[in-house]
Formats: C-alpha cells, structure tokens, sequence
C-alpha cells in the first residue's frame, strides 16, 4: 500500500490552471511515482510562496538574497518527509523566460522538489543535465497519466 500525505499551504496563490495541476499530483504520487522509486509512504508539506516571502525564506533556510523558484528540505529518508518552499512568482517568470506555461514549470518544480528529497542533486552541470532529464521524464509521464485518468474518467460516464 502506497501512503501520500500532503499538508500544501499558500494554494490560494495558485491560477485556475495551475490549481488543476495540482489537484491531480496526490493521486499521480500514489499511483506512479512512489513506486517507481521504491517509496510506500510519503509527506510532502509543499508551501507556495509570493516572491516576498519566498525572498525571505531563501535568506533564512539557505543565506540566499532574492527569491528563488524551490527550496527543498528533507527531514527523514525513512519514512520518506520532505517539505518544500515554491516560489509561484519566480516559476511563472521563468516559464515566461523558457517559453512554456506556468503549468509546465509548475510541474518541472513539483518533481525537482521531490528529487531532491530523492537525494538528486543540480550542483554541477552534469547533475543539473540528470536532474532535468529527469523531470522531462516525469512531466511526460504525469502527462500520460493525465490522459489516461481522463479518458478513464469519462468511459465511466462521470
């Protein structure tokens, strides 16, 4: 049995869009991605910030000025406990700079946080490159899912 237990705070900061996202990233976690990484329980505290506070947070958790677009903290390996700190404003201003939705971006931060908390990290620029393949892998793979949880949704007349 898979265990997701999320405790998101700042949700209100979330577009329509990207509040759709989200919606569906619990039941992808249990379904998907817990598994394919050996993981039966997670809690995720997700916090998303305005730039303001997520400039402060920066400074405070990591001595950083300015803000930044995640800040991840692994609290226990097992069970597996991870809080992170999103930047909203930031994500969106970089979705504008690399030319794709906020959602996208949205999703590429969702799953950087969480390989972070898997112990991946972007320090060099092979670990950035691994890191990104990464979250390309999983951004298709929530897509997927998402088109398969639709067409699953609507075959069963709801």
């Amino acid at each position: 049995m898979v265990v997701v237990w999320i405790e998101a705070e700042g949700e209100s900061l979330l577009t329509p869009a990207e509040q759709h996202i989200w919606l569906h990233i619990p039941s992808f976690l249990e379904e998907v991605f817990l598994a394919a990484h050996n993981r039966p329980f997670l809690q995720w505290s997700p916090m998303f910030l305005n730039n303001q506070d997520m400039e402060q947070a920066n400074q405070s958790i990591l001595g950083h000025s300015g803000p930044t677009d995640v800040i991840t903290l692994t609290l226990s390996n097992r069970p597996w406990i991870i809080e992170s700190y999103i930047g909203i404003e930031t994500i969106r201003s970089q979705a504008a700079v690399w030319g794709v939705t906020p959602e996208e971006e949205l999703l590429r931060i969702l799953f950087h946080s969480l390989l972070h908390g898997l112990g991946y990290d972007d320090a060099t620029r092979q670990q950035h490159r691994q890191m990104y393949a990464l979250e390309t892998e999983w951004i298709g793979q929530f897509e997927r899912w998402m088109k398969e949880h639709k067409s699953k949704h609507y075959s069963h007349g709801e």
